[in-house]
């Protein structure tokens, strides 16, 4: 398989960690492949981005993680660490770990049920504004019921297996998940959970935060209202803007369908 270094991350001054390994990471993570709609907004000043999905867990020392492919960006002498590992036989798990002057201060595992979950990135300011993006196949984890504008796997509907988007605002002093919101698609015959990849995700001037992902039919509306008309239209990328708490969405949009309400100004 490919492995593609994000044009966003080589462009972006000041960003921490950037590369993206050949585990299941998106293409073009700036949203600037010719195949892809939308290009990542710059990311505000103050804040690092990285965007790989590697290994990581908490077994593993400052150096081992240091000297891992997980996703890493770092302020001063403090490190974030976000990565996913292969547990308990067929179980994935998604971790986030913090480093102070070459210590490991925290690790834990944002969640270790049932669900397959992997880490795709972490956006940090160095102070109190932490975002990592995950993703996972089933409900009933450690990433549910965060409030967000979509707080369980199930918000939209039942059925577990499609692989969808979770963004979770951290606390950088422990780890534990402040909010979270999961970003599906839904399926248009049963109205039951479908995929939505992620590709990535920054935080823009005013602190919005921006994700990029690869939607399957159909993208949501801010109001959860689908997108696209079943049968006749298929969704190309998919672009959403939060408020820092992960709330309702400001605008949300996917090109070649007609039922978006609120698209994003460029």
């Amino acid at each position: 398989m490919r492995s593609w270094i994000p044009l966003w991350l080589l462009a972006c001054a000041g960003c921490g960690g950037g590369s993206t390994s050949a585990v299941d990471a998106a293409p073009g993570a700036d949203g600037g492949s010719a195949d892809y709609p939308y290009t990542l907004s710059p990311t505000a000043p103050g804040f690092e981005v990285s965007w790989r999905s590697g290994t990581l867990d908490c077994t593993m020392s400052a150096a081992q993680m240091a000297a891992s492919d997980a996703a890493a960006v770092t302020v001063g002498a403090s490190t974030i660490y976000v990565g996913w590992k292969q547990v308990a036989g067929n179980n994935q798990d998604p971790f986030i770990a913090r480093v102070d002057d070459g210590t490991v201060t925290w690790c834990i595992a944002a969640e270790a049920q049932a669900p397959d979950g992997r880490a795709y990135g972490v956006v940090w300011d160095g102070d109190a504004t932490l975002y990592a993006v995950y993703s996972t196949d089933g409900g009933g984890s450690a990433l549910d019921g965060h409030g967000g504008w979509l707080p369980a796997y199930g918000t939209i509907g039942s059925g577990g297996g499609p692989k969808v988007a979770v963004i979770a605002k951290h606390d950088p002093a422990t780890g534990a998940i402040q909010r979270a919101t999961f970003v599906p698609s839904q399926l248009a015959s049963s109205g039951k959970v479908n995929t939505l990849a992620p590709r990535a995700l920054t935080v823009i001037a005013g602190g919005a935060v921006e994700f990029l992902g690869e939607p399957a039919f159909t993208p949501l509306n801010p109001d959860r209202s689908r997108m696209c008309v079943p049968d006749s239209e298929y969704p190309r990328g998919y672009r959403v803007r939060f408020p820092a708490d992960l709330g309702t969405p400001s605008c949300a949009d996917t090109e070649t369908c007609s039922l978006v309400t609120t698209p994003c100004a460029p």
